[in-house]
């Protein structure tokens, strides 16, 4: 590279200096769009938020007893679809009176789809109408307790550390079950297994237990479960639709920031004119 000597150059030296700060200024926004659209990226790609402040749900513990009709049925379909709408990957167990392991953590959620069939909302004309399913021969009494001790042995037995279990019941469970319940939610606590509960249209009594072993946060609020209207016309449970957005706009600021970085802090050419 060559250059030329400039007698006066020292009148230059202001603009050098403002020409250094919007040059670091513009590189330090470039890096900061550049960190935020990976940052989000990771939220947009497929490990979204499913009730849990991780990203995993590894065991979902499902109420089948007889207290649990289409209506409450229609309202686990809900769950199941925001699940499978994040890629989620869980176990299932389902439980009544006694508890069994459907499918065991790590389940990819294709696999899990064709559950889905099962839990479709009733038709409005026959609201009350029950679907037969492979589980309907163990529909009986509630005991909670069968269920979520069942899924705290598959958590210890696999040494999932950062897992955790969604309850889906309507907490009606049986008077006998209330010592059993208090212990192994204790033994929750005592574990740090993270709980949350979506109940099922349940009695306020229900609920006391729970948010007073576990804390009031222990209860999914509505407002995680509502439905997002598809393209297709379709009612849909999905995750929020803010981390693409997000990563839209903070992929628009990094182009904006470099064309300004172009625009006012290239480098100063030298041009010569023909003779």
């Amino acid at each position: 590279m060559s250059w030329i000597p400039l007698a006066d150059a020292g009148r230059l030296r202001p603009q050098a200096r403002r020409t250094a700060v919007v040059r670091v200024g513009l590189a330090a926004l470039a890096v900061g769009c550049l960190v935020a659209a990976i940052l989000v990226s990771r939220e947009a790609g497929g490990t979204k938020r499913t009730f849990f402040s991780n990203t995993r749900s590894s065991v979902v513990v499902i109420d089948t007893s007889g207290s649990i009709g289409p209506l409450a049925r229609g309202l686990i379909g809900r769950t199941l679809r925001k699940l499978l709408a994040a890629h989620s990957s869980f176990g299932l167990v389902f439980f009544s009176d006694t508890a069994y392991e459907a499918v065991p953590p790590g389940t990819r959620w294709t696999e899990l789809e064709p559950l889905l069939r099962y839990f479709e909302p009733p038709p409005e004309d026959r609201p009350r109408q029950l679907i037969e399913t492979p589980w309907s021969e163990f529909r009986g009494g509630t005991r909670i307790s069968t269920g979520l001790a069942l899924a705290r042995t598959i958590l210890r037995q696999g040494h999932a550390g950062e897992a955790g279990v969604l309850l889906i019941s309507d907490l009606n469970d049986s008077i006998f079950d209330v010592p059993s319940l208090t212990q192994t939610l204790t033994q929750y606590v005592a574990d740090k297994i993270p709980l949350r509960v979506i109940g099922l249209n349940p009695a306020p009594r229900n609920k006391v237990l729970f948010e007073r072993l576990m804390g009031p946060s222990v209860l999914v609020k509505e407002a995680e479960l509502a439905p997002v209207r598809s393209r297709g016309g379709g009612s849909v449970v999905t995750s929020s639709v803010g981390p693409s957005r997000a990563l839209t706009l903070a992929a628009l600021a990094l182009l904006l920031v470099l064309g300004a970085y172009e625009h006012w802090a290239a480098r100063l050419r030298w041009r010569e004119e023909p003779a």
